[in-house]
């Protein structure tokens, strides 16, 4: 029982050393020239070769297990399709293209410190995404396949940036170097793994236990930077990785503080409907993290 309630913390610690790797590769790619734009279509579309076969599979499993008790998915609707898209404009097209772009331009400790915004994005947009994730998981509840979906919208969204930013199709080759290495960190490790290790960690913890481990990807990085792309700490990295992993603990003890004090005084009534509404809470804060990818 103590080893399965320590495997979210040693998940979350993973899943920053899962970033700090994207950061890095994808830092050194793009200082060895790899326009931002065609990486991001490249991760994209790999993400693609990779979930769609094994969401495709996935249906296929659920309609041949399917009985009138358990019913299959509900067929995707034009509404829901429209949603994907739009999921894929605001959170791959846009979002990763504005992103790479500033990573390129600064350094990858930057762009490392600029994901600690999650913890309070993440806290303030739960609440909003919670209203909306409610309709859509009821629409169509198979999160594989929407994530696949968004994945292969994305990849299209991104293709026609890419086309209009670089008209080049010979900067468009990828060798044998950081920057094929870099495409494959980022879709198979950056987007599958992270997918599944996200979705996970939310269901065991919530998704704001996951975003708030977020710093530890910001000391991880100053280091692996320094030592693989040769950037120089200074001594104000120092001093912020140790604010950050000081309001990190603080944020966790005061978050273990508040469940014991809810578990104290809960009432065996209470903690029957917690248990009972927990499947749908938990498929809600999945599709939150799901949408991010």
């Amino acid at each position: 029982m103590a080893d399965r309630s320590k495997k979210p913390y040693v998940v979350a610690v993973a899943i920053q050393a899962i970033y700090t790797g994207l950061f890095v590769v994808s830092k050194a790619a793009f200082d060895s020239g790899v326009n931002t734009y065609v990486f991001i279509f490249y991760r994209l579309a790999t993400a693609t070769v990779l979930l769609l076969p094994i969401a495709l599979i996935d249906c296929t499993c659920r309609l041949s297990r399917s009985t009138t008790a358990t019913p299959s998915a509900p067929a995707m609707s034009c509404r829901l399709l429209f949603k994907l898209f739009l999921y894929a404009l605001l959170g791959n097209a846009f979002t990763l293209n504005v992103y790479n772009m500033s990573l390129k331009r600064t350094s990858a400790t930057v762009g490392s410190a600029a994901t600690n915004s999650i913890p309070v994005a993440t806290f303030l947009l739960a609440l909003l995404l919670r209203m909306e994730s409610v309709p859509l998981l009821k629409e169509y509840p198979n999160k594989l396949m929407a994530t696949a979906l968004q994945c292969l919208f994305g990849a299209l969204q991104s293709f026609v940036v890419a086309v209009a930013f670089e008209r080049d199709f010979t900067k468009w080759k990828l060798g044998l170097d950081i920057g094929l290495l870099a495409v494959i960190y980022s879709a198979f490790l950056g987007t599958g793994a992270l997918m599944y290790l996200q979705a996970w960690c939310a269901e065991m913890r919530g998704p704001v236990f996951v975003a708030m481990w977020s710093p530890l990807a910001l000391v991880f990085t100053i280091f692996c930077s320094s030592f693989f792309l040769g950037e120089i700490v200074r001594l104000g990295s120092i001093l912020g990785g140790i604010l950050l992993i000081g309001g990190l603990y603080s944020l966790l003890w005061g978050k273990i503080k508040e469940m014991d004090i809810k578990i104290t005084s809960a009432v065996p009534g209470e903690i029957q409907v917690q248990a009972d509404e927990s499947p749908r809470h938990q498929k809600i804060e999945e599709e939150e993290l799901t949408s991010q990818v």
